[in-house]
């Protein structure tokens, strides 16, 4: 009978600290500093898509942690670090050939302590520059962050891919 009370007593101790852990308020965040870094969480999508319209590959390279993974869609994942000189070659390519327009949605910013994740939308427009028709790509992403050691969020692991149906 002891053993069922005693048991009975550490479960209702820990079922709520359980349900608490997995909800990012119950992080000890002030309201503040949460919504600090949601504008830098905003700022990086503004900053990512502002270095990829003008072909500044090091500084995209920049809101990037050393171990971060890209995701996208119908290729393989890489680490953007390890992968960056055919990353910057593709880059470097697709600026001599095309311009582009590119804009972020992020419609939900969840902090959790020192990492977080940020969801939304995106729309890249790729006109030529020899002339021909635009190829517009929209889509959506789910991105984990990491803020790090001096308060920077970085992207940890990006996965993102296009409503866009595949050319034939």
């Amino acid at each position: 009978m002891k053993k069922c009370f005693y048991l009975f007593v550490l479960l209702a101790v820990l079922t709520p600290l359980v349900f608490a852990a997995g909800k990012p308020e119950a992080q000890s965040t002030s309201k503040s500093s949460t919504d600090a870094d949601k504008a830098a969480i905003e700022n990086l999508w503004t900053n990512y898509s502002k270095y990829a319209m003008e072909g500044n590959f090091d500084a995209f390279l920049t809101l990037h942690d050393r171990d971060a993974y890209k995701m996208p869609q119908n290729q393989p994942m890489f680490q953007i670090w390890v992968a960056a000189d055919n990353v910057r070659t593709a880059w470097t390519n697709r600026v001599k050939n095309a311009t582009m327009q590119m804009s972020i949605d992020p419609k939900e910013i969840v902090i959790m302590g020192d990492y977080a994740y940020s969801m939304g939308v995106y729309k890249q427009i790729l006109t030529p520059k020899a002339g021909g028709a635009s190829t517009t790509f929209d889509g959506k992403f789910l991105t984990l962050l990491h803020k790090d050691s001096s308060g920077n969020w970085k992207i940890l692991r990006d996965c993102y891919n296009s409503n866009t149906p595949p050319a034939q």
